[in-house]
């Protein structure tokens, strides 16, 4: 889980045009310690080539680069590259992307991808792994070669620019094409990717030769803006090297002069050319993120952002300890922001850089360091045993001797507890074994006899131990814990489960899965069935009653189903998209159909 912290930049607004007139963001003081997190990844790392100018995140998860060396896959560790293949005759390879030079990914409703290159259109097939070159014209048997680009599939058409057809609507199921308009074409230059898109308005945004173009597809009319052709309709003659159409229909222009916030219904536009006190300059590239900010690849100033709410932009620094040379020292032609709000940046010639924004950078406490380290960088036991997080700035860590409690903004200990256990009503030697915040933000410790709960006024521990006769292990301990209501957590011990009541205090020592070594529960609250994990018995999942009690007494639970005998079952985690039960095992990760039962086993080879 990424941890929310405060950006690098803090900004102040100095003055911004309701009409065309420059506005400057003006960083305030970069004493904040908290940088972005920037990976390099190059050749060296496997890509292809250093020019990346097309990027897309796959429904699958995998990100795809196009230089102009090949097409790249890559897992987040590893690169797949894809080039031509040609047989010994000196003819493509079936199966083989055509062309070496990528001008356009996207991604259909199947999971296909589709490629434009130097050559074509290519149809990438995920379930075998191969590539169906469509040809230009099914009525030609020449082979014609002509540089395309697609921008836009959905789950019957295809939308693509080319040098020899122009603008088409490709019905990709049926093959039938449609000319829309033969003289839109991609630009020339080479190295410039496009930022052509079509809108949910029905609109087509294209570059002009100068300036935009607007290509309407119900009426098929073309508007120019910013551009020197006579039916030009707002602004001043632009290069244009980027632009981006947000939700709200507004366009984004990247110029040699900074931003332009174009309304193109009203015919309106606010030109931002100062970050601070130096000029923003070239635009290559513009995407945005989740949270509403724009991420500009520029010529000069390396990546910035702008937050279009407050008119104010920021500026994209590596940390100090970083040794990698600076973004300012590249031209970022591409920006890319994944579903995540990963930013991925082309850093030409040198490859990619991967950049995490509002996350802290945490290189960890190790015992190496330790003789070298004031006391609020050393931790009271190298051993660990467990994470909590209190809030964003308080994580606690369960060590064999006590707790330690981190604040990752700074990566020093700011308080410990149970150290040297000096409350008389806190075992001598506590042993913490698991850290557990229920839904009320109540924190538990479990440890041997019991467990303790965090008294948050005093800063003090509350012991709540097992009665002495409940278990025959004399040294029983809490090593997981899950809520199943306001007022009932549910224990793994070695000697079974238990249920404390909290509002009581109580424990009781539950007839199910008696002396079995629990290690791992999870409660699906909605369904109210309890799933456990055990030493060498596998999985068991429980249906629990509408109501615990009867009175007095325990209400019985059902057991609903079990498996993975002679398997240690570690931990349990939900994935509720894919309704998938993820089971950490001493034998490999096992995803497990809840509904059915099925298990698959994902282990070493």
């Amino acid at each position: 889980m990424t941890l929310p912290v405060r950006l690098f930049l803090r900004w102040t607004l100095a003055f911004w045009s309701v009409w065309a007139g420059a506005v400057r963001a003006q960083p305030i003081s970069s004493a904040d310690p908290t940088p972005f997190r920037i990976d390099p990844i190059g050749v060296n790392d496997g890509l292809t080539q250093g020019s990346v100018y097309y990027m897309l995140k796959d429904s699958r998860g995998f990100m795809w680069f196009g230089t102009q060396d090949g097409l790249n896959r890559y897992d987040g560790h590893h690169f797949q590259p894809y080039r031509p293949v040609l047989t010994s005759q000196g003819l493509p390879r079936p199966g083989s992307i055509r062309g070496i030079n990528i001008f356009g990914i996207i991604e259909d409703p199947n999971g296909n991808l589709w490629i434009g290159t130097e050559e074509g259109l290519n149809r990438y097939n995920r379930l075998t792994d191969q590539f169906e070159f469509i040809r230009q014209n099914t009525s030609d048997t020449q082979r014609t070669t002509s540089r395309t680009l697609p921008f836009y599939v959905d789950e019957t058409d295809l939308l693509y620019l080319s040098d020899t057809e122009g603008l088409v609507r490709f019905a990709y199921q049926t093959g039938k094409k449609t000319v829309l308009a033969a003289d839109l074409r991609p630009t020339k230059e080479y190295d410039l990717q496009s930022s052509t898109v079509r809108t949910p308005a029905g609109d087509i945004w294209l570059h002009a030769p100068k300036g935009l173009m607007r290509y309407n597809l119900n009426d098929r009319s073309i508007s120019y803006y910013f551009s020197d052709q006579p039916g030009n309709r707002a602004g001043p003659v632009q290069a244009v090297f980027s632009f981006f159409v947000d939700a709200d229909n507004i366009v984004w222009i990247g110029t040699t002069d900074g931003l332009i916030r174009f309304d193109y219904r009203t015919r309106t536009y606010q030109t931002y050319s100062m970050a601070g006190t130096g000029a923003v300059g070239v635009i290559y590239s513009i995407a945005s993120d989740q949270r509403g900010r724009l991420w500009l690849g520029t010529q000069r100033n390396g990546v910035l952002y702008f937050d279009k709410r407050a008119r104010l932009f920021g500026h994209v620094r590596q940390p100090s300890s970083n040794n990698n040379r600076p973004l300012t020292d590249f031209e970022i032609s591409k920006i890319f922001v994944d579903d995540i709000g990963i930013v991925w940046a082309n850093a030409d010639p040198n490859g990619l850089v991967r950049i995490i924004p509002d996350a802290f950078i945490f290189g960890g406490l190790n015992k190496q360091q330790m003789a070298s380290q004031p006391p609020d960088r050393t931790l009271s036991n190298y051993t660990i045993r467990g994470f909590m997080e209190e809030r964003f700035d308080r994580i606690w860590i369960a060590t064999a001797n006590g707790i330690d409690v981190l604040n990752p903004r700074t990566n020093r200990i700011t308080q410990r507890f149970l150290t040297n256990a000096e409350r008389s009503d806190v075992p001598k030697q506590t042993i913490v074994k698991c850290l557990y915040r229920d839904p009320k933000r109540r924190i538990w410790v479990g440890m041997p006899g019991g467990v303790l709960a965090y008294q948050p006024e005093s800063e003090t521990f509350l012991p709540i131990r097992f009665d002495s006769d409940s278990s025959l292990l004399v040294n029983n301990y809490v090593r997981n814990l899950v809520s199943l209501s306001d007022t009932m957590l549910v224990a793994a011990t070695e000697a079974g489960p238990y249920l404390l009541n909290t509002r009581q205090k109580r424990w009781t020592k539950l007839p199910h899965l008696s002396g079995t070594n629990i290690f791992s529960l999870w409660y699906d609250a909605p369904a109210r069935q309890l799933w456990v994990g055990s030493f060498l018995n596998g999985y068991f999942c429980y249906q629990l009653p509408d109501t615990l009690h009867d009175g007095s007494k325990l209400r019985p639970w059902r057991l609903l189903k079990s498996g993975l005998g002679g398997s240690t079952v570690l931990h349990i985690r939900p994935d509720v998209t894919k309704k998938t039960l993820w089971l950490a095992t001493d034998r490999g990760l096992v995803a497990l159909k809840p509904q059915s039962g099925r298990s698959k086993l994902y282990a070493e080879a």
